[in-house]
């Protein structure tokens, strides 16, 4: 999972990350990787169309988590205080990484029908 605040430095930092994952282990690893932009302000400084539309097609998911004022907010976050909106967006994500199926490793496999 890789997350951003929607502004331009965060989104080049993390055009910046996702090169290196690709460089370290492989293209086909944006197909397991989920992306997930954070507004932090009301309105988006930035139009994020053209983002969403270049990575879609190559990740497993894009999940936008809209505004909430209650995480702007200095102190301790209430969960009761979150909006409906901002626990629709990371119930989104969790599907997301539901839907991933885990790789087969040779630790995995030995370990199938195994109690930890």
């Amino acid at each position: 999972v890789v997350v951003a605040p929607a502004r331009t430095e965060p989104l080049s930092r993390m055009r910046e990350a996702m090169k290196w994952l690709m460089a370290t282990y492989g293209a086909a690893t944006l197909e397991d990787t989920i992306v997930v932009i954070s507004h932090q302000m009301p309105r988006s400084p930035v139009n994020l169309a053209p983002i969403k539309a270049a990575l879609t097609p190559q990740i497993a998911g894009y999940v936008e988590v809209p505004f909430d004022p209650a995480l702007a907010r200095p102190g301790v976050i209430d969960h009761r205080e979150l909006a409906a909106s901002t626990l629709d967006a990371w119930t989104d994500a969790l599907d997301v990484l539901g839907s991933l199926k885990a790789p087969a490793t040779a630790e995995n496999s030995d370990q199938k029908g195994k109690m930890a």
